[in-house]
């Protein structure tokens, strides 16, 4: 029941049109160095970051993009900030490799 809900959320997010954001995680994605950027790729993951994080969230996945070595920080940090936060990316990565592959 709780993937259903995600993924209802996600497909509304995507069919509307997309206006108020700061679009930091696609900016991030965009000046990258990722081989295989490009512009849609990278508004699509902004549209599954609206749609799964807030906006502190989105400014540390920024970071990650940015800074990849600094997920394994992350990831294995003891904070429990960070356990929150690792469990909402893991959601936003899934939700993004479905919808942006």
């Amino acid at each position: 029941m709780k993937k259903f809900i995600i993924y209802s959320t996600i497909l509304a997010a995507f069919s509307m049109p997309h206006f108020a954001s700061a679009d930091i995680v696609k900016r991030a994605c965009l000046s990258s160095s990722a081989k295989t950027k490009s512009v849609r790729l990278c508004g699509c993951l902004q549209v599954a970051a609206d749609a799964t994080l807030n906006g502190a969230e989105q400014r540390k996945t920024a970071e990650l993009i940015s800074d990849p070595d600094l997920s394994q920080d992350v990831k294995a940090s003891d904070s429990r900030r960070n356990e929150r936060f690792w469990k909402r990316y893991t959601t936003f990565s899934q939700v993004a490799q479905k919808y942006c592959s």
